[in-house]
């Protein structure tokens, strides 16, 4: 056999030393030290270790036990590199001194002699070490992570629940002292859950049992006799300490060099789901890696052919470990196996998280326990940069170092609202991170009762929905669905059997039936053209069927399965109907028995309101888990999402006003570009355009003013024809009269005096004739009159001389500016139609109704009229002097029944 020889140096200060010297420094250094060791072959190429105390050997008793006697305690010490290189060293005394060192990908085993020491390759290795990179000074040991790890982790955490047995010949090997024994155990599954933690799954060993007085089984060479055997001991334990998968750890040497044994795809089996290990090495790390092999095994990973991705030479599912003693890693092909089993779903038993660890609360254990900040699951290696595996501490800057909610990358907490943990089913709810910890909330689900979400046939109960189509797709594919209630009367059959029961006992393989009532709950009845289902592994499902004839004579298969997986108490065989499946109105299976929905969950906590207001749903605690912008207890205020037990959903809230402003904003300026765009290419405003299409659709109509018209110049001439034309006179057929009214002579007799009134002409008023009455003027409109011009104020009041004219358009004289004629004094002047107002309060639009008639109202005349000169009617010859004027002709005129026009 190949050795190469080697000089180790001692401590910081390199000293050289020999078998009889490392082991008494060795002893002094009880914090730990380091070596070099120096390749004789190429002295430029040396490896430095340093090792630590390797405490989880053994428990605090034993090491303070041994402290007191004579026997060191601290002569074991391992160390692992910042390159996942595990070494280990054992001192106890220069006769025994052992040693494993990994350079590179090579292991070589330590061995000394009486002037030095030297190393052995262990697998095809050569003296030819590779030379070491730069170390970074006290650079804390990881563990790395392949990259394509990432490509099979889902997400969602499992749990192995791991039940070790030590048999005589192990309780021998380490001087019949059960704290060793316990201890190495211990280490063991401590190293094997660290092979699994990179893939979300935890390894935590439950259960232990050493077999002090013998073996209880027999353990022979041949290891098919001794698994059977052995697995059929497991059964009576589960019932007492229930668990997901047991080894057996035995120091018996197997024939074909065999280091252990497991059947394929049987994790969470009730027969099958176990092993047996060699203790083939001194090692602990080394046992750890084959009991992860048979544990690979059991969740259904073949041996590593080639071609498959691994980090090193072999992998932990290779089918020799080819002289390696420490293999660490999965390769490709081995996840590929595993993650087609849990999409079998044989991870049945591994959801539920383990309440106790044996051993107690210990450093080492994996369980972050009162005192730690973390735990590595040993003392020397961690997953990640953020513990000291030693003391189960967080490194410095470090504020996590574990949990779903924790960025191992950074030591920091995850952002808040990031989801944690995922929903396994439409029953369950998801949980988030606070922002504030490394852990994720516990696991919440929607509250017992409740319909299904996605089937409102069926029912929640713990987290699953009890439809009978989906668990018939889940087993036999998607073509699979519920069969017909004919099929179901199976288990009520008899005493019960594999096509129809409402339970199995596999202790005693005995079928329990069901009762008339309860038959609905009992074994699943599914129809399905195929034989096979998609549904677990061959080994642990076992199928059958039988037909059901109808009326039409067509058949029917109702198609069962019996399972061996075993998922503790509370966790109910696949083959039977789900709880939260409906057995009836208001009623609903639980533990094969069909209750009323009134006996279920009856002292659970209630959401309050129960419809938690139409915003979300209530979970298992009673809160309301709320839609996204609604929170609090019951989803009646605005909120990130979620609820107070599994976080928030959202890291911002939903702002309603802010939300309102942004699209307000938004909606103008995109209407002010349109209305741009439209003005730029139409020439057209686009409100105005809206404005006129709504008002045409809604039958909108404009409320119109009364505007009139600017009054003429003062001083303009007015047009002759106005107030006649508004009678239908014609220009030949006109009584021209001026605007200003004439009024009576008053009967108070005057002075004579010359009128400067424009219209009086010069005449002057005679003292000797008779007085007439005083008519006060008529009140003019002070706005406008009916030609347009605003009127004037009336002169001073003088009396005028009783004169009457003929009124003849050819008599006007050219030049003229006022259309008032002349009266003679003798004439009477016209009087004012009733119906004709002077001056009106307000000039109002035409009206489309017919006016109301005027009221009749007799002028007053004078006692006396006087006696017209010229009248000239109609282009009639005047009348002789002393005739009297018609005044009823006259009015005839005037008269507003004979006009077209309004006035009012």
């Amino acid at each position: 056999m190949t050795q190469c020889p080697v000089s180790i140096l001692f401590g910081q200060h390199k000293l050289p030393v020999t078998a009889d010297s490392l082991v008494a420094h060795s002893h002094n250094a009880t914090a730990g030290f380091g070596i070099n060791v120096v390749n004789l072959l190429d002295p430029s190429v040396e490896q430095s270790i340093v090792f630590r105390p390797n405490d989880e050997l053994l428990s605090t008793n034993l090491a303070s036990q041994l402290s007191s006697s004579s026997i060191h305690s601290l002569c074991h010490f391992t160390s692992v590199t910042s390159d996942g290189e595990v070494n280990a060293l054992s001192t106890c005394s220069p006769e025994t001194l052992t040693g494993m060192f990994q350079i590179g990908n090579n292991f070589y085993s330590l061995g000394s002699t009486k002037n030095g020491f030297y190393l052995m390759p262990m697998n095809e290795g050569s003296c030819v070490w590779p030379k070491p990179r730069r170390k970074r000074r006290n650079a804390q040991p990881t563990y790395t992570v392949p990259d394509y790890y990432a490509d099979y982790i889902d997400g969602q955490k499992r749990y192995v629940e791991l039940a070790y047995i030590a048999d005589s010949s192990v309780y021998k090997k380490y001087d019949s002292n059960e704290i060793k024994v316990r201890d190495r155990l211990h280490s063991i599954a401590n190293v094997v859950n660290s092979f699994y933690q990179p893939l979300n799954i935890r390894v935590t060993l439950v259960w232990a049992e050493i077999w002090t007085d013998g073996d209880k089984i027999s353990v022979v060479s041949k290891s098919d006799d001794t698994l059977r055997d052995f697995l059929a001991y497991r059964k009576s334990l589960m019932k007492q300490f229930p668990h997901d998968n047991a080894q057996l750890i035995t120091d018996v040497t197997f024939l074909a060099n065999v280091i252990g044994k497991a059947y394929k795809g049987t994790m969470c089996s009730y027969d099958f789901s176990g092993g047996i290990i060699m203790d083939h090495n001194p090692n602990a790390a080394s046992v750890a890696s084959t009991s992860a092999h048979e544990m690979g095994h059991s969740f259904g990973m073949e041996h590593d052919p080639t071609g498959c991705e691994c980090p090193s030479p072999l992998c932990i599912m290779a089918a020799s470990n080819g002289g390696y003693t420490y293999l660490s890693y999965f390769s490709s092909c081995s996840l590929e196996h595993l993650k087609k089993s849990l999409d079998r779903k044989m991870d049945t038993c591994l959801m539920n998280v383990p309440k106790s660890v044996y051993g107690g609360a210990k450093c080492g254990n994996g369980v972050v326990e009162d005192g730690e900040d973390c735990d590595c699951g040993n003392l020397t290696v961690c997953p990640n940069k953020c513990c000291i595996a030693s003391e189960c501490k967080l490194a410095d800057k470090a504020v996590c170092a574990s949990g779903d909610c924790c960025d191992l990358n950074t030591c920091q907490p995850m952002k808040k609202a990031t989801m944690c943990r995922h929903p396994i089913s439409s029953c369950d709810l998801p949980e988030f991170c606070d922002g504030d910890t490394g852990e994720c909330p516990a696991d919440f689900y929607v509250q017992n009762g409740l319909h299904c979400p996605d089937d409102k046939t069926d029912y929640c109960y713990d987290g699953e929905c009890g439809s009978r189509d989906q668990q018939c797709k889940m087993i036999w594919g998607p073509s699979g669905y519920n069969s017909i209630t004919a099929c179901y009367a199976r288990n009520s059959y008899g005493g019960g059997s594999i096509y129809g029961n409402c339970g199995y006992d596999p202790e005693s393989n005995k079928y329990t039936p069901c009762e008339k009532k309860n038959e609905q709950c009992g074994v699943l009845q599914c129809h399905q053209d195929t034989d096979t289902p998609v549904f677990g592994d061959a080994v642990s499902v076992h199928t059958a069927y039988t037909q059901v004839t109808l009326t039409n004579n067509t058949y029917v298969k109702c198609r069962v399965i019996q399972t061996t997986y075993s998922g503790g108490k509370k966790k109910r065989d696949p083959g039977m109907v789900k709880d939260g499946a409906a057995c009836g109105k208001g009623k609903m299976c639980v533990d094969s028995v069909c209750q009323d929905m009134s006996n279920v969950d009856r002292g659970a906590p209630q959401c309050e309101p129960p419809d938690c207001n139409n915003k979300g749903i209530c979970n298992t605690a009673g809160n309301c888990h709320c839609d996204y912008r609604y929170g609090g207890t019951s989803c009646d205020i605005p909120g990130y999402g979620g609820s107070v037990n599994s976080g928030p959903a959202k890291d911002d809230v939903f702002n309603a006003v802010l939300w309102l402003v942004v699209f307000l904003i938004v909606l103008f300026s995109v209407f002010a570009g349109v209305t741009y765009y439209y003005h730029k290419r139409k020439n057209k405003w686009l409100p105005a355009e809206i404005w006129r299409t709504t008002k045409n659709m809604l039958g909108i109509q404009a409320i119109r003013v009364p505007i009139r018209k600017a009054p003429a110049p003062p001083g303009g001439r007015r047009q002759t024809n106005d107030l006649n034309a508004a009678w239908g006179e014609t220009p030949n057929n006109v009584i021209r009269v001026g605007s200003r009214p004439v009024y009576p002579p008053s009967t108070v007799t005057l002075p004579a005096v010359l009128s400067t009134h424009p219209f009086t002409n010069g005449l002057t008023q005679d003292s000797t004739v008779p007085a007439a009455p005083v008519y006060s003027p008529p009140t003019l409109n002070n706005t406008a009159n009916r030609a347009g011009r605003k009127p004037q104020a009336p002169g001073p009041m003088f009396p005028k001389p009783l004169e009457t004219r003929a009124l003849n358009p050819s008599s006007r004289v050219q030049g003229d500016s006022s259309s008032d004629e002349n009266l003679s004094p003798h004439d009477v002047p016209p009087p004012v139609p009733p119906h004709r107002e002077v001056s009106t309060p307000t000039l109002k639009r035409p009206s489309h109704n017919a006016p109301p008639p005027p009221v009749a109202q007799k002028p007053k005349l004078p006692k006396k009229p006087p006696v017209s000169i010229k009248p000239i009617i109609n282009n009639v010859e005047p009348v002789e002097d002393g005739a009297k004027i018609n005044v009823k002709d006259l009015a005839a005129r005037f008269d507003a029944k004979k006009s077209d026009v309004n006035f009012n």
